[in-house]
């Protein structure tokens, strides 16, 4: 740290922050600027062509010759823009209001109270199994190792119903959140889907923060937030009435084109010893 503060004072004439604001430098710390009036020209016109996409795939569709991340984005849309649709956003960020992995929380206003479901559901190349609801008494319940378990049991009981014969085919893949992971959790799983279960705290190594190599999140939950929130429901019940539509209609070509384009996703991935995806995987389509 020493050595660090007297190559800056070398560098610089100061041991200051050179991230803080200051009128007399045009760049703070050299790095590159991330908010430029042509990154900002860019997200207006993306919205004005495609108000309704999200922030995560506005920021794939807008990272072409440099990435430009999801908070860049949300911080021009609240900051720099202004607009209406900008403060949308913003309240929908407080609100909550955002599909997630592998559960999806939505939310609604019903009689002036926030309301939520949280929802999970599976994809595969069969199709969509779900979707299956966290409550109890007809409110949203916390999603926890025994609640994951119980919908777990009803996944399986649905799966012996359509795919009898498919049962040892099957890989199950989750992400590390606790509830998963835990030893009853776990246990389930070894004993339903044995070997072939990926995931954090098994003996295979999986990479938890990306989106690329998750079918759900490269493909299930954006396009249902899109979808669910378009009819605008005003109560649970209608929410999660969309959330049940907009599933039966996926049709089952598109839930394998998906898994397909994971295979892909999957040996790109090994091609680039684990580097960025989303500039490559622009052709893909469902």
């Amino acid at each position: 740290m020493i050595y660090r503060w007297v190559e800056k004072f070398r560098k610089y004439e100061t041991v200051q922050n050179l991230n803080s604001k200051c009128d007399d430098r045009l760049t703070h710390s050299g790095r590159r600027k991330k908010r430029t009036a042509k990154v900002i020209e860019m997200v207006r016109n993306s919205i004005e062509f495609s108000p309704k996409r999200s922030i995560r795939r506005r920021s794939q569709s807008l990272s072409l010759d440099r990435k430009i991340s999801a908070s860049t984005i949300r911080r021009i849309l609240i900051d720099d823009l202004k607009s209406p649709l900008s403060f949308k956003w913003k309240n929908q960020l407080q609100n909550k209001r955002v599909l997630g992995n592998p559960e999806t929380n939505g939310s609604c206003n019903e009689t002036t109270t926030l309301r939520k479901c949280t929802v999970w559901a599976a994809i595969s190349a069969k199709g969509i199994t779900g979707p299956f609801f966290f409550e109890e008494n007809d409110r949203a319940v916390t999603v926890t190792k025994d609640r994951y378990v119980q919908v777990l049991e009803l996944f399986w009981e649905q799966l012996r119903v359509l795919y009898p014969s498919l049962l040892n085919y099957f890989w199950f893949q989750q992400d590390g959140a606790s509830s998963h992971t835990s030893k009853f959790s776990r246990d389930w799983l070894k004993e339903h889907f044995g070997a072939s279960v990926i995931s954090l705290k098994t003996n295979f190594e999986w990479a938890p923060y990306s989106p690329d190599l998750n079918p759900p999140d490269f493909y299930l939950w954006g396009y249902l937030k899109d979808r669910v929130y378009s009819i605008k429901p005003r109560t649970i019940s209608e929410l999660k009435e969309n959330i049940r539509e907009e599933i039966r209609k996926i049709p089952n070509t598109v839930c394998k084109n998906v898994i397909n384009n994971l295979v892909v996703r999957l040996k790109k991935c090994t091609e680039l010893k684990g580097g960025d995806l989303e500039h490559l995987l622009q052709f893909i389509q469902y």
